[in-house]
């Protein structure tokens, strides 16, 4: 976040991440872990907009980022 913008205007488009990347992790079908982090990401999102509630949601992208790189890299996984 650059110090020119607000948590208001920073947290919908992490979030906008989070969906995407959990698209992502779907199309991988790791549903599972999916499903786990989606919940987490809803549950942050709905709080109130704060800085701590932005380095939660970096978290979880941070940790959906992991699980596709993770998938993506699995013995067996067709290119």
């Amino acid at each position: 976040m650059s110090p020119d913008q607000s948590v208001a205007e920073v947290v919908p488009r992490t979030y906008r991440d989070i969906l995407d990347a959990l698209g992502r992790l779907e199309q991988l079908d790791a549903w599972e872990e999916a499903a786990r982090l989606r919940s987490r990401a809803v549950a942050t999102y709905a709080r109130r907009w704060d800085p701590g509630t932005l380095r939660a949601l970096e978290r979880i992208l941070a940790s959906l980022e992991t699980a596709c790189s993770a998938e993506e890299s699995r013995p067996g996984r067709a290119a």
